[in-house]
């Protein structure tokens, strides 16, 4: 980003903050149902919640004047057994939850589902 960003030219970086515990809920149901190994994928979405040591990522980059806000906002999902799939479907956990069988991919939405009602 430094080497192509123009004199006095700005960047911004936007990440997901903590893992919220709709998306813990979903990571569980993947770990318990799929495969331990898919889960990991959920969380390292998340793994830049720091901002300040983001900023410093930056700064070490060799961007001046690097700096964090924290923004907080509502995120609004569809209902959760159509959010499971529609977050699945655009990951490279697909491929991998495509080749389970109907009773885990079954019990995965259903735990999923069950976990995620108290933010509905």
């Amino acid at each position: 980003m430094r080497r192509v960003l123009v004199p006095s030219g700005r960047v911004v970086v936007t990440t997901p903050g903590r893992i919220q515990p709709v998306f813990q809920a979903m990571e569980r149901a993947i770990v318990e149902h799929i495969s331990p190994d898919l889960g990991g994928f959920v969380s390292a979405v998340f793994a830049m919640d720091d901002p300040d040591a983001v900023a410093a990522l930056l700064r070490e980059a060799g961007l001046r004047d690097a700096s964090a806000t924290v923004s907080t906002t509502t995120f609004r999902l569809p209902p959760p057994a159509d959010f499971v799939w529609w977050y699945i479907n655009l990951t490279p956990m697909a491929a991998f939850v495509e080749q389970a069988t109907k009773q885990q991919k079954s019990a995965m939405e259903k735990q999923f589902v069950d976990g995620a009602q108290a933010y509905v």
